[in-house]
């Protein structure tokens, strides 16, 4: 419903009901008292009624109380009994009556000055003057009558059982006349007065009644007016600015905060469209500023997320290093480093190739040692000059063939990489040769500031944490190899003997397979050294060495004992193989032709000791004693030749030390 509407069902309501109840109520009460009136004088008439009614059921009764006591003379004993009953029931409906009696009486004379204060306030209203008179009669002849009639009543019960005969006296000549001629005329004569004034006064009543009602009437239609009225005038001056604000509320919760309302009044209405204009303008700011709270907050939400990613992703990637620099560490060789560094490589470094290449140990060539990805480089060894990154110290990139240079090692492949050195601990190790698959260029992405793109910072993190694995563990190699091999002549050195020979003996026990040992001599090693110098010496040592390790067998153990002394573990081998090898050795020293600075140090002659397990003994130092006593005997007869131990002198030697040790 709206507003109009509204406003105007209140006012009319407002006008006219309040208008129409304060009329009913005080300026029109005649049709109240009329009503009242003629509703009084029903109840008149009818207390006449019941006056005429109790007085004629009194006379009733004293009849026949009269009968009955006619007839307790004259019947039987039983019958005697009988009328008493009946007696004693009229006596009691005697008194109960004329109690009523009394009581309709009083209850007439409230009725009556009821009705007459109710007449008084009718105006025009002519009433006959003998018609109160009548009814103020009518109620003195009652007052006056009514004592002496209980004292006859009275009485004429007392006579009915003493003296039955002056009982109907007194009911014929008093009570009679009091009922019958006196009292029920009265009442009938004023009650024909009342009805006779009803019909006149109801008459006029109605004429008084109608007349109101018509003024009513009139109030209502003046009253419906003026609520009509004023109902324009506020649908005007109230409805009509309300309805602005109305509409202007519903498009600012629609979403245009532009909405003003400009109704061109005063007063509270006028105050009320000035607020709500500012209301408009202050919820504008304020939303203008919560919008740009917004995007700030969403441009931080943005940062923080895409932090948040680049946190996880740093996490992982450090974690994927740090994984990478654990399996290094459990490396034992290059090789196997480099595929470590190549698995992790494609896991940090997804969609791309390339291959992990170190210098080879003369350092003039760089080698592939190892490759991953769909186009890894095909050269898989290059000159370290064909390499700018190589040159430079720095990882080298090219993103377009037109501008940079790509490296030699590529050949004709012009797909865009980088190479990053691997340096650790002041020295070069090799290069890291990276490209993305189906030319992807993100490796060489540059962001806004000019700083390397955040795959080749982890491609060179992932350079940085592999070349320092892959120094560790040359270093580690170096003294490894520092730590078992002889610094002269490259063979193993006593100590990893002893331990290889240990290792070697418990297998071929395990086994049940042979071994054989070597113990061998140069000759007359110190006049070589006076004839020809000690740096002559050392070279000649070296390439005998060299010459020795050349003819033994892979799985063969050579190793420098001390000064000119070696020793060679032939595994598996039995003792007459041995002397065919060793007659092989010694005919390969006699034509070693070795040369220093031009000058030809001619050949040499060795002596050797051969023992084997399990003939010559079954441990480390018996075989040792076995072989180096062949050795001196080979010495003592003449050199240049080799001795196999002799197993019973072997035996008793075991026993000598045997009971040296007791």
């Amino acid at each position: 419903m709206k507003l109009q509407v509204k406003l105007l069902l209140c006012f009319t309501l407002t006008s006219v009901v309040l208008p129409l109840i304060a009329y009913l109520s005080v300026l029109n009460p005649k049709i109240r008292h009329a009503v009242k009136f003629i509703d009084e004088s029903h109840h008149e008439v009818l207390s006449e009624y019941r006056l005429q009614e109790k007085l004629q059921t009194i006379d009733r009764v004293l009849q026949e109380i009269e009968i009955d006591a006619f007839a307790l003379g004259e019947k039987q004993r039983q019958d005697q009994e009988q009328a008493r009953t009946q007696r004693a029931r009229a006596t009691g409906e005697l008194y109960s009556t004329l109690a009523a009696f009394k009581e309709e009486c009083s209850t007439f004379k409230q009725v009556q000055a009821t009705q007459w204060k109710s007449l008084s306030a009718l105006e025009n209203l002519d009433v006959p003057d003998d018609s109160e008179n009548r009814e103020r009669d009518l109620l003195a002849k009652i007052a006056e009558t009514l004592p002496s009639l209980e004292t006859n009543i009275a009485s004429y019960m007392d006579l009915t059982t003493r003296s039955p005969d002056a009982a109907s006296k007194l009911l014929e000549h008093i009570l009679d006349v009091q009922l019958r001629q006196q009292l029920l005329p009265s009442i009938a004569t004023a009650q024909d007065a009342t009805e006779r004034r009803m019909d006149k006064e109801t008459q006029k009543i109605e004429s008084i009644r109608d007349e109101a009602y018509k003024q009513t009437a009139v109030v209502v239609a003046i009253s419906l007016l003026v609520s009509l009225l004023l109902a324009v005038v506020i649908s005007h001056s109230v409805a009509k600015p309300i309805g602005k604000l109305r509409e202007a509320a519903l498009a600012i919760g629609e979403g245009d905060l532009d909405a003003k309302v400009d109704i061109g009044a005063r007063g509270e209405l006028g105050d009320l469209a000035t607020a709500f204009n500012r209301m408009g303008t202050d919820l504008r700011k304020h939303v203008a500023e919560r919008l740009q709270a917004q995007g700030a907050l969403e441009q931080s939400n943005e940062k923080l997320t895409s932090s948040l990613r680049e946190l996880h992703a740093r996490t992982s990637e450090s974690t994927l290093i740090g994984e990478m620099a654990k399996m290094l560490q459990s490396c034992v060789s290059l090789e196997e480093a480099g595929q470590v560094i190549v698995r992790a490589l494609q896991r940090g470094l997804p969609g791309t190739s390339g291959a992990l290449f170190l210098f080879s140990a003369s350092r003039n060539l760089v080698e592939e040692t190892a490759a991953w990805g769909e186009s890894p480089p095909r050269e898989q060894v290059f000159a370290p000059d064909d390499c700018w990154a190589l040159r430079r110290g720095n990882p080298y990139g090219v993103l377009d063939a037109q501008i940079g240079m790509f490296c030699l090692h590529l050949g004709q492949e012009t797909v865009p990489y980088v190479c990053i050195p691997l340096s650790a601990q002041g020295e070069t190790l090799g290069v890291l040769h990276l490209r993305t698959d189906q030319g992807n260029k993100m490796l060489l992405e540059r962001t806004q500031d000019g700083t390397p793109s955040r795959v080749q910072q982890l491609a060179v993190t992932f350079a940085e944490q592999a070349a320092l694995a892959l120094a560790n563990l040359k270093l580690r190699d170096t003294l490894k190899h520092q730590s078992i091999r002889d610094a002269l002549t490259g063979l193993f050195n006593r100590r990893y003997m002893e331990e290889a020979l240990e290792a070697e003996l418990g297998r071929s026990l395990r086994k049940g397979r042979s071994l054989s040992i070597f113990m061998l001599d140069l000759d007359h090693f110190k006049k070589f050294n006076d004839t020809f110098g000690h740096e002559a010496g050392d070279v000649m040592l070296r390439e005998f060495a060299y010459d020795m390790q050349k003819r033994m067998r892979g799985e063969d153990i050579v190793c420098r004992y001390g000064g000119e002394e070696f020793v060679v573990i032939l595994v598996e081998t039995e003792v007459e193989t041995a002397q065919h090898r060793a007659a092989q050795l010694l005919e390969s020293a006699r034509h070693l032709n070795v040369r220093q600075r031009g000058q030809s140090l001619g050949g040499i002659t060795l002596s050797i000791g051969i023992a084997s397990f399990p003939h010559h003994g079954s441990s480390v130092d018996a075989l040792l004693r076995a072989a180096d006593h062949a050795l001196y005997q080979a010495k003592e007869a003449g050199r240049n030749r080799f001795i196999v131990a002799d197993p019973a002198e072997q035996e008793k030697n075991s026993m000598a030390a045997s009971g040296n040790q007791a």
